[in-house]
């Protein structure tokens, strides 16, 4: 149980207080993700929400409330070229841009399918060149690439495999208009 106390304020003066007593579950919480708010409160909506991952730990998240049931923490995305992912470690790992618009939500650097996350510094892929440096876009690379959903983003449909985009999305490298990569906790809790 805690309390909630509202005062209100007409004219610069106290015009009255009123205190709430309130129990009940999710309320009060701090949630872990955005799989946790879905759960504690069904009807909440697509937006930006503060989540707490660990103890002592905050982030600004954007929650996907709506696909597949809801719950998805956005981890990535991209809608124009305002925001540029050619960036560093250090960048990546903190993270960058804007929840409500386009962002990275950093520390998401465990392996994909027996690939490690490489940045323009931080060669980790298994081919002789730094394929973060030469598909310009820190990503999951193993001998290079067959994706680059952080490559430069372009306004017209090419095929480049610099630039955003999903070779087996068709069978040939082409810009793709946006993107956006969630992740969600099997059991949702």
């Amino acid at each position: 149980m805690w309390t909630l106390i509202m005062a209100m304020i007409v004219g610069g003066a106290a015009a009255g207080v009123i205190k709430l007593h309130l129990s009940g579950t999710g309320i009060h919480k701090r949630n872990k993700n955005c799989a946790h708010i879905k759960s504690h409160r069904p009807l909440s909506r697509d937006g930006v929400y503060t989540i707490y991952p660990a103890p002592g730990m905050n982030k600004t998240v954007f929650c996907d409330m709506s696909t597949d049931g809801g719950g998805w923490t956005v981890i990535q995305r991209r809608i124009d070229g305002e925001t540029i992912f050619f960036r560093n470690w250090k960048e990546y790992k903190n993270g960058f841009g804007h929840a409500e618009d386009k962002y990275w939500l950093g520390d998401s650097f465990s392996h994909s399918n027996n690939s490690y996350f490489s940045v323009r510094d931080a060669d980790n892929d298994n081919h002789k060149a730094n394929c973060a440096d030469t598909f310009k876009a820190g990503w999951w690379f193993n001998a290079c690439i067959n994706r680059n959903l952080n490559g430069k983003y372009r306004q017209a449909s090419r095929k480049d495999s610099t630039e955003l985009s999903w070779y087996h999305w068709g069978d040939s490298w082409r810009s793709l208009k946006s993107a956006k990569m969630m992740i969600r906790s099997v059991q949702i809790a």
